[in-house]
């Protein structure tokens, strides 16, 4: 077996890799749930494209999205985001794209700087995923983007927790020395690690407590937790000094006055509260924000304190009065995380929601600049010449995109509710989609114009497949056990199948004659296109089954669940092999044009390329894929 060593970011569009001697240079194309495009009034579109590419990747549509973390470093030159890609290095005067960090198989939560600015400690995870393979801390040279170390538990902590997934690491921040790093994490600990050794002390266990921050003096901690409470530890002993009780919901964030003298923090109570941390007592309640306050920070002269949430609005305080000086209101959606810049003359704010990164001039209040390009966008489907990609974009719209030239083609509207299903049809002039308002669309591609919309679903259609020679859509739903067979020129229903099961993926044979559908049940069942019975009912066991495809020359089926790839007779429907690897969740399957090859997303670990004939893994191409959504060769 050959690994190619290839660092393949989720968001990586194309890239040309050798994958058998013998045969043509395959070019493997991919995207994923995370995948966004690059808005074309980027100026810096020709850097951030090819910036950070690992080897054998060709071009790069997207930058990720944006998970909150943000951090200036302390000269001030530069702006370190957390993404679902990596960690972005940008420009702080000019926002240019400078560097793109990649290592982690999962999106990046957190970034911190180290107060002598040589080092940058990212941390990894998925928050509300259920399924997580990469919860570790890294360090970073953060001038060259070299990967220092890695921060990790050992393995039988995960054994002991109570659900897979809990060890995302939600907050970073460097003690004022250096020389310790704390961590805060989805399972509720708060871990003090030595930057030296790597090794760690963990200092509270407990309820949620995303947010932690050092006093100046770095002799103590403080964390804000879902328990409505904030905690003080001793840095040197671990020891706990104390509890704040006073919010009277969730606290999401905390921040220290420079001199230490006062603790501000923000929660789901909507309120903002300044400590005397002498007294241990609240000094003031500051009302105004309508939502959850999801972030706070104090300015480098601590005159000035900034609070921001999901009511879109970032507000500045005086620190002395805690009277309102200014509200910054121009993102559209919640802001997560927000940051003063060293000389305190710029806040820097980033909306997962909204996908921007903005810029603010704190005397002012005015918004100096707004960096794109880290769209969330979803369901995606390749045109048949992989020259257009459909990209579902929230809330229910749909993009065209040209892959050569990099930019949007047209926006497709209509769907009253999110999008869950897209098809070109095979000569790529029509585009299906589906949706969870329970309709199918059919769009022509060169006009971007609505052709017909195709009604009677019962449920959400998640399932869409069009015929070989593009006169036949199969659709399915989510909940729905009925797969319905669609005239593509007219919009009328040819047939209804019963599939007796919900959860349905769908292929057609290569001769047009057969339809594959794969349930939750763990069954195929194979369909006469023509008369609607019910030809063969293969059983696979390891759960419901994800996806289905016949190879090019109709002769295998290949199916797969959370356990491995089947291969099937597509005739006889007798099982022929098993490629085994664990896939994880959204998984699909892809045969290389002379079917020798089979395409696998691997959850957290990247693309398994398997040779059929010799039933073994021949590459892999490695990277973040945990949500890929589209697949072709």
């Amino acid at each position: 077996m050959k690994t190619k060593q290839l660092r393949l970011p989720i968001e990586t569009l194309s890239s040309s890799v050798p994958i058998r001697s013998d045969m043509q240079t395959l070019f493997f194309t991919l995207v994923s749930l995370l995948l966004v495009f690059l808005f074309l009034s980027n100026v810096h579109a020709q850097v951030y494209t090819q910036t950070g590419l690992p080897e054998g990747a060709k071009h790069r549509i997207g930058k990720g999205r944006l998970h909150g973390g943000i951090a200036f470093s302390p000269d001030g030159t530069r702006i370190a985001v957390a993404s679902s890609i990596g960690v972005w290095m940008y420009n702080a005067h000019t926002g240019a794209e400078l560097a793109l960090f990649t290592g982690h198989t999962e999106s990046v939560l957190s970034v911190a700087f180290s107060p002598d600015g040589k080092i940058v400690a990212s941390g990894a995870g998925r928050k509300w995923n259920w399924w997580r393979e990469d919860s570790e801390i890294r360090l970073w040279d953060a001038d060259t983007g070299a990967h220092i170390a890695t921060l990790t538990r050992p393995p039988e902590i995960a054994l002991t927790l109570p659900e897979i997934g809990q060890l995302e690491v939600w907050e970073l921040v460097f003690s004022p020395d250096g020389k310790t790093l704390a961590s805060a994490s989805g399972e509720g600990a708060v871990r003090l690690w030595d930057i030296e050794t790597g090794q760690y002390r963990t200092i509270a266990e407990g309820p949620f407590i995303p947010s932690v921050a050092f006093s100046p003096d770095g002799k103590t901690l403080v964390g804000g937790g879902w328990d409505y409470k904030i905690q003080l530890w001793d840095v040197a002993t671990g020891q706990h000094q104390a509890t704040l009780e006073g919010h009277m919901d969730r606290v999401h964030s905390v921040a220290f006055s420079p001199d230490g003298k006062t603790l501000v923090s923000g929660g789901w109570d909507k309120t903002v509260l300044l400590w005397d941390i002498d007294s241990r007592s609240v000094r003031d309640v500051l009302t105004g924000h309508t939502s959850i306050v999801l972030s706070v920070a104090f300015s480098p002269d601590g005159e000035t304190f900034a609070s921001a949430g999901h009511d879109q609005k970032i507000r500045l305080w005086e620190a002395d009065t805690g009277k309102l000086r200014a509200t910054l209101w121009k993102h559209t959606d919640s802001v997560d995380v927000i940051a003063f810049s060293p000389d305190g003359t710029t806040l820097a704010s980033t909306s997962y929601d909204d996908e921007t990164i903005r810029l603010w001039k704190v005397d002012t209040g005015e918004q100096q600049m707004t960096i794109t390009g880290h769209w969330r966008l979803g369901h995606a489907a390749f045109s048949p010449d992989n020259r257009t990609i459909a990209v579902e974009h929230e809330p229910n719209e749909i993009w065209l995109w040209d892959v050569v030239k990099d930019q949007k083609l047209a926006t497709l509207t209509g769907h009253t509710r999110r999008i869950t299903a897209l098809a070109f049809s095979p000569n790529g002039s029509t585009l299906a989609s589906g949706s969870t308002d329970t309709t199918v669309r059919l769009w022509d591609v060169a006009t971007g114009k609505l052709r017909v919309t195709l009604g009677e679903h019962a449920d959400r259609v998640t399932a869409i497949a069009f015929s070989p020679d593009g006169k036949t859509l199969a659709t399915g739903g989510n909940r729905n056990t009925q797969i319905y067979l669609w005239n593509t020129e007219n919009g009328t229903r040819r047939l209804t199948l019963d599939a007796h099961t919900i959860g349905i993926s769908l292929a057609f044979s290569p001769d047009n004659q057969t339809l594959g559908a794969g349930g939750s049940d763990g069954n195929i069942r194979l369909w006469d296109v023509n008369t609607g019975q019910l030809q063969t009912t293969i059983y696979e066991e390891g759960g419901s089954i994800q996806d289905v495809t016949f190879s090019p020359d109709g002769k295998t089926l290949a199916s797969i669940n959370g356990h491995g790839v089947y291969l099937w007779d597509a005739n006889t429907g007798q099982h022929r092999t098993t490629l085994w690897g664990r896939t994880g969740n959204y998984a699909m399957l892809a045969f290389s044009a002379d079917g020798a090859s089979v395409a696998v997303p691997r959850i957290g670990e990247g693309i398994y390329v398997w040779d059929v004939h010799a039933e073994k893994l021949h590459t892999t191409l490695e990277g973040p894929t945990s949500e890929t959504v589209a697949l072709a060769f």
